[in-house]
């Protein structure tokens, strides 16, 4: 009886704390600690706000997951997986609307063994440069993509097909890193319209005219503006084209320097005249949109 009751779950947590040697399962409100034993490897002690137990086998956090989230009317609204390997083989919830993962190394293993799963949105907090969580389809296959991911040293996330209009933000230490990702863009057949790149530099040193330069060596690109911001064009195949602008924020000891190529529709960035012409026409430009 108890397994036919529907659930209607807004946030299931489950979080390994390498600093506190514990893992977490936060489901609604309700904490289930389980607590690594140092004296016995492979074990741990379910902890409660009323009771400790003694040790037991690791396998009762995947036990503890079966038990809450295996049900035949289940629905998550936003479920996270923290640094964690998942520990259920061969089964994940149902009906889970929204995913989040906070990498850790190695962790992505544990999810190439579920096959045929599928969301709606999929949110990937990249903190580690080697992983290859970009090639698990589970990850690129989602409607609504969006992650935020260091520098890489692979080229997991070049490689990763585009199959959405993903919203990506990536840290870069040089400018191969935007441009390399600029040329994926270029190579790729039916992108999707709103598909958006985001690079950026926390370098003091970097120099946006460098950056501009070795892009015009490579690529053909053509100068515009878009939406009243100077804005460099490349034309792609159909009625598309990949618009890239820049923008800087932060502060003057701490500034951050972004670089954004986005997948627009083809007309959507307008020549750029020359010269003096070009100063009064983007000053006309700017204050008609505003």
């Amino acid at each position: 009886m108890e397994r036919n009751v529907p659930y209607r779950l807004k946030s299931v947590q489950i979080t390994d704390d390498q600093v506190s040697q514990c893992c977490r399962v936060w489901i609604d409100g309700m904490i289930i600690r389980f607590d690594y034993t140092r004296r016995r490897k492979d074990f741990c002690r379910v902890v409660t706000s009323r009771m400790s137990t003694l040790d037991l086998p690791d396998k009762v956090i995947s036990r503890c997951i079966l038990f809450y989230l295996n049900r035949k009317d289940i629905h998550i609204k936003q479920l996270t997986i923290n640094k964690m390997k998942w520990p259920v083989q061969r089964f994940f919830p149902k009906n889970v609307v929204s995913l989040k993962i906070i990498t850790a190394r190695g962790m992505e293993n544990s999810l190439r063994l579920l096959k045929n799963v599928h969301f709606k949105r999929v949110i990937v907090d990249n903190q580690c440069d080697t992983s290859t969580i970009f090639e698990i389809p589970m990850i690129y296959e989602a409607k609504y993509l969006m992650i935020d991911t260091v520098d890489m040293i692979n080229e997991a996330l070049l490689d990763m097909p585009l199959v959405s209009a993903a919203k990506i933000n990536q840290k870069m230490n040089a400018n191969s890193t935007f441009i390399d990702f600029v040329q994926k863009l270029i190579d790729s057949e039916n992108l999707c319209i709103g598909l958006k790149y985001t690079a950026t530099s926390h370098d003091h040193n970097f120099v946006l005219r460098n950056l501009k330069s070795e892009l015009r060596v490579r690529i053909n690109v053509r100068k515009t503006n878009w939406k009243g911001r100077n804005c460099l064009t490349i034309d792609m195949e159909g009625e598309k084209e990949l618009v890239i602008s820049w923008y800087k924020t932060g502060t003057v000891f701490f500034p951050k320097h972004h670089v954004t190529a986005q997948v627009l529709n083809k007309g959507s960035s307008k020549n750029r005249a020359s010269g003096v012409i070009e100063h009064f026409v983007n000053v006309y430009t700017s204050l008609r949109n505003n």
